[in-house]
């Protein structure tokens, strides 16, 4: 997840970014690639924190190279990005496949993590982060349905078909019965932990910390 932030989608947002002319579009793009480095810089911290090994954290921090499943999906984000003969329509249902089924995968294995009790830090992170993911996939939904000149229906079938042979091992049914949670919105007591579901944009800060810096905790 952490290569795909790095490589693919900067690249798309902010190509988007210099065709897109509506206002507002263009604001939440930017506010996209904004959210979109705190999560390739939370990823590089938990990759710190939890990998002692400097072989394995560089394994992992170039698994773009070094894992073919991560390059499978890489390639083929990198692929609907650098396309100039690609109509606008289909790029941007390409991204919204990277943001809602990519990474809804990757998201599983965390997922079940959370289940279980274990690693509160890394799954409530990810909480957080999908949760924007879904509302990246949400808005490029709604530019598809606004566009006058949209792709043909089997044209749309067949770029989430491609993107769902990438992501598909076994042809059976969602084993993981935890990952319906992602699209329900959460319900957590406050006297009990750190809520994710009412959290706002540096809600946490105080004043005197409204300074630019890398090294803040998320």
């Amino acid at each position: 997840m952490h290569s795909l932030y790095m490589w693919s989608l900067p690249f798309q947002v902010q190509r988007f970014c210099q065709e897109v002319q509506v206002p507002e579009a263009r604001c939440f793009y930017g506010f996209q690639i904004l959210i979109e480095n705190v999560h390739s810089e939370m990823y590089s911290l938990l990759i710190e924190t939890y990998i002692k090994d400097p072989l394995r954290r560089v394994f992992l921090f170039n698994a773009i190279d070094t894992m073919p499943c991560i390059r499978k999906k890489a390639d083929w984000a990198m692929r609907w990005t650098s396309d100039q003969k690609a109509s606008f329509g289909e790029r941007v249902v390409a991204f919204a496949a990277v943001e809602g089924i990519f990474f809804s995968g990757s998201f599983a294995a965390i997922f079940w993590l959370k289940k279980r009790g274990l690693l509160p830090g890394l799954t409530f992170s990810n909480e957080l982060i999908s949760r924007d993911e879904g509302l990246h996939c949400d808005f490029a939904c709604l530019m598809f349905q606004y566009l006058v000149h949209k792709p043909k229906e089997e044209r749309v079938q067949e770029i989430l078909v491609n993107a769902v042979r990438i992501e598909q091992v076994f042809n059976a049914e969602n084993p993981f019965d935890f990952m319906e949670n992602i699209s329900l919105e959460g319900k957590t007591n406050f006297f009990e932990k750190r809520v994710s579901e009412y959290q706002r944009f540096a809600v946490m800060s105080h004043t005197q910390d409204n300074v630019f810096t890398l090294d803040a905790d998320f």
